[in-house]
């Protein structure tokens, strides 16, 4: 019996040891993992430390870690060391650091390769260079570690290796000049005359004859006398460059010199300077000097821009004659139709349509609309649908909405029942998905979105992605985010990227990402509501829907503040310098420089101002967007040639292409910004033609 209690006795001590020494694990696994915690914090501070360039105080805070061996993210301090030196210009301990970190930091082992290729190069340490170069694989990288590797086989005397590097480099980074430069300059250096003539001559017509440096070399090498066909080439990128006077003296003098053979090419040439020039009376007399379709399609052309509509329909006739089979003849009989129809001239246009759809298979779509849009117009809307109903039944086209929309209010029109065809696009999204909803009374019903996190895809890549992050290392981020995006990516990828690039304020690229992804609710990756602290108190001053503003702001750039289209449109609302100037000026303003036009806030306070305005001036939402894009003038005048018409149907008229488009787009957007942010788009108050 005392036996048994002595048992029971030690089982019961037994146990009772066994659960403090449980609990204590517990406790003591507790305080590591809080440890661990604040470490971590410790090392996200020292990383926005770096980042902020207080490189002392970072190193106070991380050179206590660093010796600590049991450390889960050791190699992070000892990275961020290396990068903290590195950039206080400390080369010995940034190599130190930064090569123990090669070893303990793995994810991150191209960016250490890259930052010691550097360390090195600064050292004045070649064979380092070299050797540490050709360790960084990452595409974001390597085009700057194998510049400093070059730059190294040269101090090195290494003039055979530094050529193959080099041409290697140029392959590969073809668009960096000063490569090319020197690797013609090497094969000079050697003697390989015919490899250096061929990279200079490149370079010297690339820059429009600006790089005088390639001229003079090609003038020690006595091959500075350019062939026909690189003097045509050097005159076209001239034009390109807007530098359309020098290309008409290289384009005479070639013409003076030339045999009668090439005196037709030439003049073509020539032709197109003055036709991409807007010089449209000379452009067409030129063509008409050479002989061939498409000489004959751009003389066409030419008049057609130049209001010469007599001259135009003589050279139609000839064209006709001469080339009938041309795809051109169709497309300017097509343009020809539709300058009949504006003028109600809608018999003669009719005739040519039908000619046009009959003779000229790969215009017959254009063709088939343009037909169906002209009986519309001439309501003759039995006609109009059967064009409609022919294209909806027979094509597989981008423009297949459209051809629905107005197959269906045409037979309204003629008194048939088009629900059936309208309601194809019931369920659909897009700007004639829209306009069908509201002729068929239904409501639009706001998005019922849940902005969720994505879960995190296995490749190593995403992983990087975030210690980028982590590390403060934002532009590199972003640079990954880039190039995995180029790729070829499933649909829960396309939704992490850009998701990604929408948390680091990436709002181009999260739009171009989330482009390819299906599905309602990811429109918020679609339409961004970018700099909406901004949008939204500028758009409530001016008395203006902020989605109305980020619709403008999505559709002229993408919500890229540093945009800049060929005209010389700046920022996030692609406004012009004058226009912004102008506007400065009624808000009392100081007058902005173009730079200030990158600047969100600017931008963003004058284009708001702006579209109010014009809303204020048309009282209507789609000719605000339309005077937007191509100014006053060409609405009013749109406005007296549309008459007493629905605002679907003013918008299908509008005679620029570009601004017809742009509408659409706006307005598309405008409304799904709209049932994104839980309102109902007013597309009612459009009153769409019935």
């Amino acid at each position: 019996m005392m036996q048994f209690k002595m048992e029971t006795r030690m089982r019961a001590l037994l146990y009772a040891f066994i659960l403090v020494t449980m609990v204590f694990s517990i406790f003591i696994g507790t305080i590591s993992a809080q440890e661990e915690e604040e470490k971590g914090d410790s090392v996200k501070t020292a990383a926005n430390l770096i980042r902020n360039g207080k490189y002392s105080e970072a190193q106070k805070i991380l050179l206590p870690l660093v010796n600590d061996n049991a450390f889960a993210n050791r190699g992070k301090v000892l990275f961020l060391l290396g990068k903290s030196f590195m950039k206080q210009k400390n080369y010995v301990l940034a190599e130190s650091y930064l090569k123990q970190a090669y070893t303990e930091y793995p994810l991150l082992d191209d960016y250490i390769a890259s930052d010691l290729t550097v360390v090195y190069s600064n050292g004045n340490r070649y064979d380092k260079v070299v050797e540490w170069a050709d360790k960084v694989k990452a595409d974001t990288l390597s085009e700057e570690a194998q510049k400093l590797k070059i730059q190294a086989l040269v101090t090195l005397d290494r003039p055979d290796e530094a050529i193959t590097a080099l041409d290697s480099y140029v392959r590969q980074y073809s668009q960096d000049k000063n490569a090319r430069f020197q690797l013609a300059s090497f094969y000079a250096q050697k003697g390989q005359n015919s490899k250096a003539v061929s990279l200079f001559k490149a370079l010297y017509i690339e820059s429009g004859g600006e790089s005088k440096e390639a001229f003079e070399a090609l003038k020690s090498l006595n091959a500075s006398t350019l062939t026909l066909d690189e003097n045509l080439q050097l005159a076209k990128n001239l034009v390109n460059r807007g530098k359309f006077s020098q290309a008409e003296s290289i384009y005479q003098k070639a013409i003076a010199e030339a045999s009668e053979a090439d005196k037709g090419r030439i003049n073509y040439e020539l032709g197109m300077g003055y036709f991409n020039t807007k010089q449209y009376p000379t452009a067409a007399a030129i063509f008409r000097q050479v002989q061939g379709a498409d000489a004959r399609y751009y003389e066409g052309r030419s008049l057609f821009r130049a209001e010469q509509m007599s001259a135009f329909e003589e050279l139609l006739s000839r064209y006709e004659s001469q080339y009938g089979n041309h795809k051109g003849c169709g497309e300017l009989l097509i343009a020809y139709a539709q300058e009949l129809k504006r003028l109600k001239n809608f018999s003669r246009a009719e005739a040519i349509l039908q000619k046009v759809a009959k003779n000229f298979p790969a215009n017959k779509e254009d063709a088939l609309w343009n037909l169906g849009w002209t009986y519309y117009k001439n309501k003759k809307y039995s006609e109009a649908a059967q064009c409609f109903t022919e294209l909806t039944s027979t094509v597989q086209s981008s423009e297949l909405d459209k051809y629905i929309y107005w197959e269906g209010t045409s037979l309204e029109k003629a008194g048939m029942d088009g629900l059936g065809a309208l309601r194809k696009l019931e369920g659909k999204t897009g700007y004639y998905a829209f306009l069908a909803r509201a002729k068929l009374g239904i409501k639009e019903v706001p998005y019922a979105i849940e902005e969720k996190t994505p879960a995190k895809p296995q490749a190593q890549v995403y992983t990087l992605i975030e210690e980028l992050q982590s590390l403060g290392m934002d532009e590199d981020a972003i640079d990954e985010l880039a190039a995995k995006s180029n790729k070829t990516i499933s649909p829960d990828e396309s939704v992490y990227l850009a998701h990604q690039a929408l948390n680091m304020e990436q709002y181009r690229r999260t739009i171009v990402i989330a482009n390819k992804i299906n599905g309602h609710e990811h429109l918020y990756l679609s339409y961004p509501k970018a700099y909406w602290t901004i949008v939204s108190g500028e758009a409530v001053k001016n008395g203006l829907d902020p989605n109305l503003a980020l619709a403008i702001m999505r559709e002229e750039s993408l919500m890229d503040p540093r945009a800049l289209s060929p005209a010389g449109a700046y920022g996030l609302m692609q406004l012009m310098p004058s226009t912004a100037r102008g506007v400065a000026a009624k808000l009392n303003m100081q007058s902005p420089s173009n730079s200030d036009l990158y600047r969100p806030e600017i931008n963003i306070k004058l284009g708001t101002y702006y579209l109010s305005r014009l809303l204020r001036d048309y009282g209507e939402h789609h000719l605000a967007i339309a005077s937007y894009n191509a100014g006053k003038a060409p609405v009013n005048r749109w406005l007296r040639q549309a008459g007493n018409t629905g605002f679907d149907e003013f918008v299908e008229d509008i005679s620029y292409k570009e601004t017809r488009a742009y509408v659409k787009r706006v307005l598309r957007s405008y409304w799904e910004y709209s049932k994104i942010s839980g309102s109902v788009p007013s597309v009612h108050a459009f009153s769409p033609s019935s």
